[in-house]
């Protein structure tokens, strides 16, 4: 198959089964500013009506992918309905049910996709394959062409891990593409319908595709290169973490609270950022701001041509002049995520990054808790207190009524009388309390 744009180097596949998440689109802008790159989306649905110029749409349903591997590599494995997903695959969080998510058993086949999609890999120097659930930034900056020249796999992993289902590079040569097939434990993988974790380290499989990878460096026959300084994860919600896309690059702030100076997107001049080519979703997929995002019809056309937007653990922030608002739109921001979308100025978006993990502490205020309708029994706060170096326990559900009470808990006391208009006449006599104290 001829590459997609012109230039054949290297081919990215994404294979997902039973539907696409709700932050898809993301991706896929994402994807469209890394133009030397092409994608393959295998699936038996397509992520989206329309894709980027780099990117296809190849059909396969999970039966015809295991005929497929059947066919090129002896895959014993025919019903795709006893592909097992274990209980850490079955997301508890968001109300998304198991049936929506790829079966786990298909990661361990990965690293036999080289063979198997042989045709779509035709004329390419380097295939891979990533998960749905990255973002990208500007690839070429850390995948130059001296790194395609003198390496033969790329990894975001550091040694002993060499390896990850989230993203891998791979030269297109028979000795990189058959690597799997030295595997002790290739016939077990190729039968077995339970994930052992061969694309990774931390598994049950006992010669999985790192080690794999790590004895041809020893052995001096593979030239592995790294991607760990470019690659980025929330592994920790309870951080204030925010990752922004900005004209094909992608930051996220260098400390885990976020300062005046740590801030990376919307206009805000940050000083202290980190640059990635990777960020991979973990904890904030999870959260239902993010996995029940609600994307409008302006919002998934602002995403397909914006510049710019911004990702949190509150939900996806969009520029108001990528929504074609009125005069004063380039001040706004509008803050998606599993409700209905909240507009923001400069100036309360700044104070949201720079205060979000005051939400809690805000919130147990009794009179802010009343305001918000929170319950007053239990003292959810004040019970975690000790617990915490004298903070609230992280609670999603608070930090939510936050942000739709126009930033009620985020912002200094002194701020609240700015904001009177969004609550009533009983809720402002009660918030009165708490600016004089």
């Amino acid at each position: 198959m001829g590459c997609l744009h012109g230039a054949c180097k290297v081919a990215i596949l994404i294979g997902r089964w039973g539907g696409w998440p709700s932050y898809t689109t993301l991706l896929l802008r994402t994807i469209a500013s890394n133009s030397l790159f092409d994608f393959f989306f295998i699936s038996d649905r397509p992520p989206a009506d329309s894709l980027p110029p780099n990117a296809k749409f190849s059909y396969l349903t999970l039966t015809g992918l295991l005929q497929r591997l059947n066919r090129s590599v002896g895959l014993r494995l025919h019903d795709a309905a006893a592909l097992r997903v274990e209980d850490r695959f079955r997301p508890i969080i968001g109300g998304i049910s198991s049936k929506d998510y790829s079966a786990a058993k298909t990661n361990d086949l990965k690293p036999l996709w080289g063979e198997a999609f042989a045709d779509l890999l035709d004329g390419y120097r380097w295939w891979g394959y990533a998960q749905e659930d990255i973002l990208l930034g500007n690839l070429s900056a850390c995948i130059s062409p001296f790194v395609l020249e003198n390496f033969d796999v790329i990894s975001p992993e550091r040694f002993p891990y060499n390896a990850s289902g989230t993203f891998m590079l791979l030269r297109n040569t028979p000795h990189i593409t058959r690597l799997w097939r030295g595997s002790m434990d290739v016939g077990a993988i190729l039968s077995d319908p339970t994930y052992a974790v061969f694309d990774e380290w931390w598994g049950p499989a006992r010669d999985h595709f790192p080690k794999l990878i790590g004895k041809e460096v020893a052995a001096g026959r593979l030239r592995l290169w790294f991607l760990a300084d470019w690659h980025g994860r929330d592994a920790h919600i309870e951080h204030a973490m925010t990752v922004c896309w900005w004209k094909g690059h992608l930051y996220a702030n260098a400390r885990f609270v976020a300062t005046a100076t740590s801030i990376p997107c919307f206009g805000f001049n940050a000083i202290q950022k980190d640059e990635m080519c990777l960020w991979h979703l973990i904890r904030y997929k999870q959260l239902p701001q993010i996995s029940a995002l609600q994307l409008d019809k302006a919002a998934d056309r602002a995403l397909r041509n914006t510049n710019e937007f911004a990702l949190a653990r509150d939900g996806v922030w969009i520029p108001g002049s990528a929504l074609g608002l009125a005069a004063g739109g380039s001040n706004l921001s509008v803050l998606y995520n599993d409700d209905s979308p909240t507009p923001f100025d400069a100036a309360a978006l700044r104070r949201h990054f720079q205060h979000a993990d005051q939400c809690d502490d805000r919130a147990a205020n009794p009179r802010v808790a009343q305001a918000m309708g929170l319950p007053l029994s239990g003292s959810w706060c004040w019970q975690q207190r000790s617990q915490h170096r004298g903070l609230c326990k992280h609670n999603q559900t608070v930090r939510h009524m936050c942000v739709r009470t126009c930033m009620l808990c985020q912002m200094p006391t002194v701020a609240l009388s700015s904001h009177r208009r969004f609550f009533t006449r009983r809720q402002r006599r009660m918030i009165r309390g708490v600016e004089v104290q």
